[in-house]
C-alpha cells in the first residue's frame, strides 16, 4: 500500500466521522428506591413505607426501609410493633423480647423504573430502633427489577468482574450493545483514503467470541478499562466491572435468575477464570429487548461460580467444556447484517 500523507489525508477527509465513540452504558452500581411492603413470616405481619435497594460491582448490597407502619395479619394481636418484628412470644408477665426472629419472606416496592422484588431468601442485616426514624435493613440474597417495558426479551447482557482475558475477535455487523459501535463508511471517502478509513473506524473493535448453540456470544471490555484494570493489578481495587459478556436469549426463560441458570454456560466463566488469573464473577444480568432497552435485571447478592475442572488447551478458551460452547479462534465474528 502506498505511502499516505495523514495530514494531506485529513485535509481531504474528516476521519473523525469514522472515530468511534464510547458507548458508556454499563453501570457499576444499580440504585433503586420506591414505596412497597415486606412480608414478615410467624407472627404474619406486614411492614410499609419507602424502601430503598443498592448493589455495586465489589458485591455488596444494601436493602433498607424507614418504615410507616407494621400491620399484624391476626386482628387479635395486641402486642407493641416492635415484637411483631422480633417474633416476641407473649408471657405471663408481658411481651419476651429477643433477637430479630421472625423472617422476612419477601419484599417488593414500585420504583421509577419498574417494580423490585425479592427473588430468594432474606435475611435481617439489622435495625435502628428507639431513635427516629426507625429503620430495617435486609440481606437480600437475590432480587429482581421487572421494569415498565413490555417488550419481548432478546439479548442478556453481564458485567464481568475481574475479566482481564486477552480478546483477539473483531465484531462485523451491527449490535445495540457494543461498548465501542463500529461507524460504517460514509458517503464521500476518496477512494484511496477508504483502506485508512476502515482502520480508523476499527481501531476498537477488539472482542472474545463464543459459539453457543448456534447462537453468538461475545466479551468486550468497558472504555475505561485500562484504569480498571490497573486498579486490580496495583492492589487498590479488588473487584472491579471491566468486561461485558452479551448475547442473545433466544427461546430461553429469563423469568428469574434460577432460570438463566438453567439454561446459561456458566463454564464460560470458569475458563474466563483460568485465562485473567483470577476469579471472574459477575453482580448482576440485565435482560434487554431487540432496541436494548432494559425489559428486567437480575440481582444476586453474592454471584461466586463454582471453579470447574477442566481441560485447557491455549489458556483454556478452546475447550468444548460439555459441549455447550465453543471459542471463536481469531479473526472476524459476524453478527447480523
Amino acid at each position: 500500500m502506498a505511502m499516505i500523507n495523514l495530514k494531506e489525508a485529513a485535509s481531504r477527509f474528516d476521519f473523525e466521522k469514522v472515530t468511534p465513540k464510547a458507548n458508556d452504558w454499563v453501570q457499576a452500581t444499580v440504585d433503586y428506591k420506591g414505596r412497597g411492603t415486606a412480608e414478615l413470616g410467624y407472627p404474619k405481619a406486614t411492614v410499609a413505607g419507602p424502601f430503598t435497594a443498592r448493589f455495586d460491582e465489589e458485591g455488596a448490597s444494601q436493602t433498607e426501609t424507614v418504615f410507616d407502619n407494621i400491620f399484624p395479619h391476626d386482628p387479635d394481636y395486641d402486642g407493641p410493633p416492635i415484637a411483631l418484628l422480633c417474633g416476641a412470644t407473649k408471657t405471663q408477665s408481658g411481651w419476651g423480647f429477643g433477637e430479630m426472629n421472625n423472617p422476612c419472606e419477601s419484599l417488593s416496592f414500585e420504583t421509577d423504573q419498574g417494580m423490585f422484588m425479592s427473588t430468594g431468601k432474606i435475611d435481617w442485616a439489622g435495625m435502628n430502633w428507639g431513635t427516629q426514624p426507625t429503620r430495617l435493613r435486609f440481606a437480600v440474597r437475590e432480587g429482581k427489577l421487572e421494569t415498565k417495558n413490555t417488550a419481548p426479551a432478546k439479548f442478556f447482557a453481564v458485567p464481568l468482574v475481574n475479566c482481564v482475558a486477552e480478546l483477539s475477535n473483531y465484531l462485523s455487523g451491527d449490535h445495540p450493545l457494543r461498548i465501542y459501535p463500529t461507524p460504517a463508511l460514509p458517503e464521500g471517502v476518496p477512494e484511496d483514503l477508504k483502506s485508512l478509513a476502515r482502520m480508523t473506524a476499527n481501531q476498537k473493535n477488539s472482542v472474545l467470541g463464543f459459539s453457543v448453540e448456534g447462537n453468538l456470544f461475545f466479551i468486550e471490555r468497558l472504555s475505561d478499562y485500562d484504569a480498571r484494570a490497573a486498579s486490580l493489578r496495583s492492589g487498590a481495587a479488588r473487584r472491579k466491572i471491566t468486561a461485558v459478556l452479551v448475547g442473545e436469549v433466544g427461546a430461553n426463560p429469563t423469568g428469574t435468575l434460577a432460570e438463566f441458570r438453567s439454561w446459561f454456560p456458566f463454564d464460560i466463566l470458569s475458563a474466563l477464570s483460568f485465562a485473567s488469573g483470577s476469579e471472574v464473577g459477575f453482580p448482576w444480568i440485565e435482560i434487554r429487548d431487540e432496541d436494548a432497552y432494559t425489559v428486567e435485571l437480575e440481582c444476586p447478592r453474592f454471584s461466586k461460580v463454582t471453579t470447574f475442572l477442566v481441560n485447557f488447551l491455549d489458556l483454556g478458551l478452546e475447550s468444548s467444556l460439555r459441549g455447550s460452547w465453543h471459542y471463536l479462534g481469531t479473526g472476524d465474528v459476524c453478527f447480523g447484517s
